[in-house]
């Protein structure tokens, strides 16, 4: 994504309507011609057409998915019509006394072989602002030193792939920009949050209730996946992790082939996206239903943790200060249920800490699970933004650190968090505590 600074002649730009609210129309597509990718004679105002031309979904087309003034569901035309003008205010109140072009492209189609593409998922900033689902597509807007702007979306024709822009440019960046702006979430957006954290944490519960000894971890990540789809989610958000016995101590273990066995524990960190908004959950249970002694004892370790740091969202810290309450809190109970060796000693219990758990204990969440890259973690929390709380800790084989009956244990527990007008509230509602784990394991087996 980039910023261009100095301004074309408008009369080179195919001057599109204020805010581009009504960009979604054929008609209103048709008003343009090269670069805005649809000609005069190709375009027709038949509702038949929208979604042919398009390639997304209308309240004409999908009724069962959108209502009459939606964009995208949940989310309404107005809603893209707002975010532009606070975009463009925030682009002006950079340096209010030359005009800015802003180009924002989409993303492209990617190929898994020839002819053979995933599944398309849009740059984020491009659809925070467009609601447009179109690849190889660009938003660009122009905003004037009085502050007034307007708004150009350019589309591909059907059956062309030239590049829009070749040669230099002199640019900026935008992203953190855009990215202050999708921290906050708005009511709306809110909605597609909370269902999202729903429809996984029901998808995990179910996987928790089928789990027994001789079940695959590549059957759980089927039922997550199946649950999540069946119940109105997109796709899952990313590779979930489901990694029984040792292989929960590998973080971003996303192998899921391994079979569970009696003993072990599982560590299941799976999302869905719902709406372009994303849910990040993660449990650890017990394959057989009964915790072992030193598992419990770790298990209840990282629960006392989490549960501390989502008390303290009431005080709308930073991620940065959860993180370093984190590492105070896990020393702490690692040493005091004496977990730890005496080789530990020569480490501050906050470094002890850290090599256990070495991944912040947070990260922003919505339309991408890691989301707003741009924002500083130092960032204290306020009304409208999401985040994660995931303390776990990672123990191999070979850790020297703890004590043996503590090794090969990986475990996490991840809830997310929404800051709301009513305060802090957990969208994901996973069971997580000792007994109704072992209550809930295999019901359904």
């Amino acid at each position: 994504m980039i910023f261009f600074k100095k301004l074309f002649h408008p009369t080179l730009l195919h001057t599109y309507s204020p805010l581009m609210s009504m960009f979604i129309s054929p008609g209103a597509l048709c008003t343009g011609r090269g670069l805005l990718g649809f000609s005069r004679k190709s375009c027709s105002t038949k509702a038949t057409d929208h979604h042919r031309l398009l390639g997304q979904p209308f309240h004409h087309s999908h009724p069962h998915l959108l209502k009459e003034n939606e964009l995208v569901p949940g989310l309404s035309k107005r809603e893209f019509v707002d975010r532009r003008a606070r975009f463009a205010a925030r682009v002006h109140e950079s340096k209010s006394d030359v005009h800015h072009v802003v180009l924002v492209p989409s993303a492209t189609v990617r190929y898994m072989s020839d002819k053979i593409p995933y599944v398309f998922r849009q740059n984020t900033d491009f659809l925070y602002l467009t609601g447009c689902q179109e690849p190889e597509s660009a938003l660009i807007m122009v905003v004037r030193p009085d502050g007034s702007f307007h708004s150009l979306l350019f589309v591909r024709e059907s059956n062309a792939h030239a590049e829009l822009w070749e040669g230099p440019r002199t640019v900026s960046p935008v992203k953190p920009l855009i990215h202050q702006l999708r921290l906050i979430k708005s009511v709306e957006e809110q909605k597609s949050m909370a269902d999202a954290g729903v429809i996984a944490s029901n998808a995990i519960e179910t996987a928790i209730r089928l789990t027994k000894p001789g079940v695959t971890e590549h059957q759980i990540f089927a039922t997550i996946d199946y649950q999540c789809r069946m119940n109105g989610a997109d796709y899952l958000a990313y590779p979930p992790v489901v990694a029984a016995g040792s292989n929960a101590t590998v973080i971003h273990y996303i192998n899921n082939n391994q079979m569970l066995r009696d003993g072990d524990l599982i560590l299941v960190d799976a999302g869905c996206e719902l709406n372009g908004y994303c849910s990040d959950i993660t449990r650890t249970w017990p394959v057989n239903g009964k915790f072992s002694d030193a598992q419990a004892t770790l298990y209840e370790i990282v629960l006392c943790v989490q549960m501390e740091l989502l008390k303290q969202c009431n005080e709308y810290p930073a991620l940065d200060d959860l993180f370093k309450r984190m590492t105070e809190l896990l020393g702490q109970r690692l040493a005091e249920a004496h977990v730890l060796t005496k080789k530990s000693k020569k480490l501050k219990l906050e470094e002890v800490a850290y090599k256990l758990c070495p991944h912040h204990v947070g990260h922003f969440l919505g339309m991408d699970v890691h989301d707003t890259s741009t924002v500083s973690r130092k960032t204290p929390c306020r009304e409208g933004m999401a985040i994660t709380i995931e303390p776990g800790v990672y123990i191999n084989g070979s850790n020297e650190l703890v004590q043996p009956e503590f090794r090969n244990i990986g475990i996490r527990i991840e809830d997310d968090v929404l800051f709301t007008s009513a305060g802090p509230k957990v969208l994901s509602s996973v069971p997580k505590s000792v007994r109704d784990l072992e209550n809930l394991v295999g019901r359904n087996s």
